[in-house]
């Protein structure tokens, strides 16, 4: 199979890189998503990289007619290393839905009468938002007591109660999560062969082998 070059992949930061090394992408139910991206740097410039602090990143994907974003989120920590005769930089990043999970707050829902997606729309705002697939016609029954918690861990307790999970939005710099399954496209995967991906740094190029 063809190698799929690496310059169809970009990243959007505010930092230039003269190539990718290394792209790591981790994403789970009820979890943010997490990113890590490695590159070598054209020229060290420290006054940028001390910006990058919980800066927006973008990964793209663009090929000859389209452009796909593959995540966006936040940085959340990098390394910079300085060698002889170039820089590389190892950033990590993690989904936008962090924004959810860094205020505890104290707050009480006493109307028994309410669902459980009215007191996720009641949680949700203008910089939060937050999709109700499940829980828009049950009952919370007794009073919804959020104490000493960030919306996030509230909205892993009210998925719990409704055996579902929460997933976050990871290609929006906008904080979004569903409480339940969006449904989507179903894809049928051709074939079943496992692959494995390794980057050549002698080609800068991204290879897929069948193994």
């Amino acid at each position: 199979m063809d190698g799929i070059s690496l310059d169809r992949i970009h990243v959007e930061c505010g930092l230039l890189f003269e190539q990718i090394l290394e792209i790591s992408l981790e994403a789970c139910v009820s979890e943010h998503a997490s990113l890590r991206v490695k590159a070598v740097l054209p020229q060290l410039d420290e006054n940028e990289v001390r910006k990058l602090d919980d800066r927006e990143l973008i990964l793209k994907y663009r090929d000859d007619e389209n452009e796909t974003v593959l995540f966006a989120g936040f940085v959340t920590g990098y390394q910079l290393a300085v060698e002889t005769d170039f820089s590389s930089i190892d950033i990590t990043c993690t989904s936008a839905s962090i924004r959810f999970d860094q205020e505890r707050r104290c707050r009480s829902f006493q109307d028994t009468s309410q669902t459980y997606g009215q007191i996720l729309r009641n949680m949700s705002g203008k910089d939060l938002s937050i999709i109700t697939v499940k829980g828009n016609d049950t009952k919370a029954k007794c009073p919804f007591i959020q104490y000493k918690e960030t919306d996030w861990e509230i909205m892993r307790r009210i998925a719990g109660a409704l055996h579902t999970v929460v997933i976050p939005n990871i290609v929006s710099v906008h904080p979004q999560a569903a409480v339940g399954i969006i449904d989507g496209k179903k894809y049928r995967p051709e074939q079943t062969d496992t692959y494995r991906m390794s980057i050549h740094f002698d080609e800068y190029s991204l290879q897929i082998k069948s193994q």
